[in-house]
């Protein structure tokens, strides 16, 4: 296969690169290297699969890699960054325009397989306590403000993704589609002199204000189920509806033999902060998907350094919504798979009791996340409560 690219073309037939058809003598390790990254043009290719492939059985740095990508730089002449990108914290991904060919055919554009939505514009806004939250919408129609989970989330990487961009995308079908990264996550400010769950009450405010939002539905995603339920109950002329997805009320409601289990990682946070993504990645996708686990906790890496992941753990164990719950007075869907993996359906149960207007749909399968498993089946229930007109 031989992959075109401004003056280049790269034959991995003959393992070579050539500019204006002349050969350029490159390192074999380079040349590997490249030839991974413009064959997977359409993704991010993450760090540690990369130093998996280009150091198989050898351990080595990220500052190996580093050299390794510097060299490939400067052998496309790529002082500014253009065609290799680095995504901080993640990997790198191939930004030519690629046309490939057999050997002894036309070169033809590279198929792709476009998403509904181009990848949204980053938006930035700064919230009343002086912390900078960035953002993005997708689609057009009524609001839905998406609160993501509160540790595992980077509104940037998230989209190279297909599964979490396709889930993205049907959400955005019939509606506007707003999503922030909350502080110390992602692509928003990660240093903070403080931390608390409730101070995300200003992140969410923020982005409505600079939306110039008066009112939105409103989603939580696990552990930032509390945040939308404690808006919900202080903004009651704002949230018009609530979707809550694996929510509780305080950590106390989901303790169980799972929870302590995962509970008694918390140290792997600071002592090793690999492992201890890797162990959570494969707890959501489940032990034997390893590939997809490897690719996941790479991301979760990229969204959060460990010392704000465990100010974030800890502020979490504090946290308690309990006595808001009847204070929310908008409908509210609960959303909770039956097979899922850490707790069982009594605290969606639990909550429905306490919300005066709810309702929980069970639904099939075990994935923690929405966009994993029958995702067809939570955005059927999600448009069966907010509508698809």
């Amino acid at each position: 296969m031989i992959y075109r690219f401004g003056p280049y073309e790269l034959d991995e037939e003959n393992r070579e690169l050539r500019r204006g058809g002349a050969p350029i003598d490159l390192q074999p390790l380079v040349f590997q290297l490249l030839a991974t990254l413009v064959r997977n043009h359409r993704r991010v290719v993450p760090k540690d699969e990369l130093i998996a492939l280009l150091w198989p059985s050898v351990i080595v740095t990220d500052a190996s890699l580093q050299r390794a990508i510097s060299l490939a730089r400067t052998v496309l002449q790529d002082e500014s960054h253009t065609l290799i990108r680095t995504l901080h914290r993640y990997g790198y991904r191939f930004s030519g325009l690629v046309q490939i060919r057999d050997s002894g055919t036309e070169p033809t554009d590279a198929p792709s397989d476009p998403p509904p939505f181009d990848a949204p514009e980053i938006r930035h806004v700064r919230t009343q306590d002086g912390v900078d939250i960035a953002f993005w919408t997708l689609g057009e129609g009524p609001p839905l403000v998406y609160v993501p989970n509160l540790l595992w989330s980077h509104g940037v990487l998230e989209w190279e993704l297909p599964d979490i961009r396709n889930w993205y995308a049907r959400l955005a079908r019939h509606r506007l589609l707003i999503r922030f990264d909350p502080r110390g996550t992602g692509a928003s400010q990660r240093r903070l002199t403080s931390y608390s769950i409730a101070a995300i009450q200003h992140d969410l405010d923020a982005v409505a204000g600079a939306l110039g939002l008066s009112s939105f539905d409103l989603f939580g995603d696990l552990n930032s189920g509390a945040v939308a339920m404690r808006y919900a109950a202080k903004h009651p002329d704002r949230v018009s509806r609530l979707v809550l997805w694996h929510a509780f009320a305080r950590t106390k409601d989901i303790d169980g033999p799972k929870m302590n289990m995962l509970s008694s990682l918390q140290p792997l946070m600071v002592q090793d902060w690999e492992t201890y993504t890797e162990t959570r990645a494969h707890m959501g996708f489940g032990w034997s998907d390893g590939a997809s686990a490897h690719r996941y906790a790479a991301l979760l890496r990229a969204c959060v350094d460990p010392e704000t992941a465990l100010q974030s753990y800890r502020a979490g164990r504090r946290d308690d919504v309990t006595a808001l719950l009847p204070r929310i007075g908008c409908p509210t869907l609960i959303l909770h798979r039956r097979g899922f993996y850490f707790w069982d359906t009594s605290p969606s149960q639990g909550l429905a009791e306490k919300i005066p207007n709810a309702r929980t749909v069970l639904l099939d399968g075990a994935g923690s996340a929405p966009f994993l498993g029958d995702t067809e089946g939570v955005i059927d229930a999600i448009e069966g409560f907010l509508g698809s007109d």
